[in-house]
């Protein structure tokens, strides 16, 4: 189960041996397998919590030569990481999940999978270690203000304890990545009850169309129960689905635009409304400008449309990880997620690829635009996207309704948003 390499000081942590070694201690570093009773590892979705381990680095001298850790894992688990104290932080109940997800940077850790013969490698080096057991200084100032009412967590905190202990969890995936089979394209959609049906067959209704566009690792589903409610009393409403991590927002658009001219004969070629979430603002509007896409107005909630304010694609990948309970990532989105396997989505996300650059270049739409504009924290952000990304492009604002209520996962959730969607829609017509 654990074995030391001298030469290499390098732990090798081997999940497939069937030595069922519990503890070990190496250069005063404590490893323990354990079970865990996390509620948020055992939401994760499509997967089972197969093993995690903790290292526990209380003893370790700073002048003892730093260790890397490699963890090996069969064809079908992945391994992440994560600081110990932060998970205790997203089961406490007594503290808002969003808010800690807004405010403080998530020390997890996604890595690399290496294909060897008999499954995965993954190294654990001194730099992704030194992520997972600080805190800045604001995530500092937000968790004491937040603990005041827990002594203890708050005791711990201050004392510095949180910086000596993480976990290295290993995942297996109910479904391998080759039998996994998401729901992809343009649907129906239609309540019927409470729940949301899709319908595959593409038929025109009495009521003019119009397109919701899913964000970052989203789907269609009961997450826009509450906005289908609302359109349908006016629209005949159809989603699009697509893959958000391994697939470049450049194809993505292409694929709205081949749905969308489908869609369109079948409603006496007219343009079509789209209302899109976050990254399918980006999606929508590519699809317009690059694409040609008869696209007659884009109503964007929440979308980065000069970039991710989150600097870099190991970012971004956290915060999904950790939102992953509840924003309905689709199978295949969260496989490429934990693996790396795929990640032209987040590159064009945050700009690396330069897409955003050009696609901005090449925008003089400003009149076809109207955002919904979350303000919920410090009256300037939804939490991960600022208004000043989401309502100005090239330096012009678009058209933008501002609510202190909607935070970047919520825009549909409640019920405020009927208002300003009927103003952002009036302006469509």
């Amino acid at each position: 189960m654990f074995k030391f390499n001298t030469n290499e000081n390098k732990l090798v942590i081997d999940n497939q041996s069937k030595n069922d070694e519990q503890y070990q201690e190496v250069n005063n570093i404590s490893i323990t397998k354990m079970k865990t009773q996390s509620n948020f590892l055992n939401e994760l979705p499509y997967c089972d919590i197969n093993n995690v381990y903790q290292i526990d680095l209380t003893n370790k001298n700073n002048r003892e030569p730093d260790i890397t850790y490699e963890v090996i894992c069969s064809k079908n688990e992945f391994v992440f990481a994560i600081q110990d104290f932060y998970l205790k932080l997203l089961d406490d109940k007594d503290l808002n999940f969003e808010d800690l997800a807004a405010n403080v940077s998530p020390r997890t850790q996604l890595f690399e999978h290496i294909p060897i013969s008999q499954g995965y490698k993954v190294y654990i080096k001194k730099k992704e270690i030194n992520y997972l057991l600080n805190f800045d200084s604001d995530d500092l100032d937000y968790l004491s203000k937040s603990m005041e009412s827990s002594q203890n967590r708050l005791k711990y905190l201050l004392s510095g304890g949180y910086n000596n202990k993480f976990l290295i969890v290993v995942g297996k995936f109910k479904n391998l990545y080759k039998d996994v089979h998401d729901d992809l394209g343009l649907t129906r959609l239609q309540i019927n009850g409470d729940i949301v049906e899709k319908k595959e067959t593409i038929e025109p209704g009495n009521k003019p169309p119009i397109i919701i566009v899913h964000g970052l690792a989203s789907r269609i589903g009961s997450s826009y129960f509450h906005l289908i409610n609302h359109l349908e009393n006016n629209y005949t409403v159809y989603g699009f689905d697509y893959l958000t991590i391994n697939q470049s927002i450049n194809v993505s658009s292409k694929l709205l635009e081949i749905e969308i001219k489908h869609l369109s004969k079948k409603y006496n070629n007219d343009d079509v409304l789209v209302i899109a979430h976050s990254m399918g603002g980006l999606v929508s509007r590519s699809s317009m400008i690059i694409n040609n896409s008869k696209i007659k107005y884009i109503i964007m909630a929440g979308t980065p449309n000069n970039g991710s304010r989150l600097p870099s694609v190991p970012l971004i990948s956290r915060f999904i990880l950790v939102l992953s309970n509840i924003i309905q990532i689709k199978e295949k989105d969260f496989q490429d997620l934990v693996r790396s396997r795929n990640i032209d989505g987040l590159h064009d996300l945050t700009n690396k690829t330069k897409f955003i650059d050009k696609l901005n270049s090449r925008d003089n739409y400003h009149k076809k635009y109207f955002t919904l504009a979350g303000a919920k924290y410090f009256s300037s952000s939804d939490g991960l996207v600022s208004i000043n990304n989401m309502v100005i492009i090239n330096k012009i604002s678009m058209l933008y309704i501002k609510e202190k209520q909607w935070s970047h996962i919520n825009y549909f959730n409640s019920g405020n948003f009927e208002i300003p969607l009927n103003q952002a829609l009036q302006y469509s017509i």
